[in-house]
């Protein structure tokens, strides 16, 4: 008899605060995590105002809590109070295995998983513009931005083979929250390329 031993995802939201009860939701996590499972953070990773350096002393609570992890098994992506510091100090550090906003990982045999950046994709959402892009990216057209984004996500997508497809962004296409009526531009985007290509999650 052959054991089938799935990887797992766990995935975590608007962590910024680094307060205790992440330490406790993560102390679970690392009680049953396994070597070939990845953890997810969903954006908005530092609060209020993100990170401007390495040298930001809320690394040390981030490196307390998910150092039991390996930082070699977290990837993630920004949200809107990420861009309000520098996210390229968070894609800089060893402390997030990916290296640019957005990109593909193969997760397993039937399974990749697509990482994309909302916040380049929305302007003005969140109070998040143009001087934010020419601060942080030296580009201040989001035309440019989301069309370079989109184009990239309906490559990958269209060349993967694989049975699941999962995509994960910070701002979501369906919310009955704070933000609900809000939401429809980046629903409007997004959701046609996902029934194109079949993503099985987003």
């Amino acid at each position: 008899m052959i054991s089938m031993v799935k990887n797992a995802l766990y995935v975590l939201g608007d962590i910024g605060y680094l307060n205790f009860e992440l330490f406790q939701c993560v102390q679970h996590i690392v009680n049953n995590f396994k070597s070939n499972d990845k953890l997810i953070l969903m954006g908005d990773n530092f609060y209020p105002v993100g990170v401007k350096s390495s040298e930001d002393a809320q690394w040390m609570n981030y490196r307390m809590i998910f150092s039991p992890i390996g930082f070699e098994n977290i990837f993630g992506v920004m949200g809107n109070h990420d861009y309000e510091g520098d996210p390229n100090v968070q894609l800089q550090s060893p402390y997030i295995k990916n290296s640019d906003f957005y990109y593909k990982l193969r997760f397993s045999d039937n399974t990749d998983l697509f990482f994309i950046d909302t916040v380049q994709l929305y302007e003005n959402h969140c109070s998040i513009g143009k001087n934010d892009m020419k601060r942080i990216l030296n580009e201040d057209d989001y035309f440019v931005l989301k069309n370079k984004q989109l184009d990239w996500l309906n490559s990958e997508l269209e060349k993967s083979t694989a049975k699941y497809k999962i995509v994960f962004g910070h701002y979501p296409i369906i919310s009955n929250g704070a933000y609900k009526n809000a939401l429809y531009p980046i629903k409007k985007i997004l959701l046609p390329i996902f029934k194109k290509h079949k993503v099985t999650a987003y």
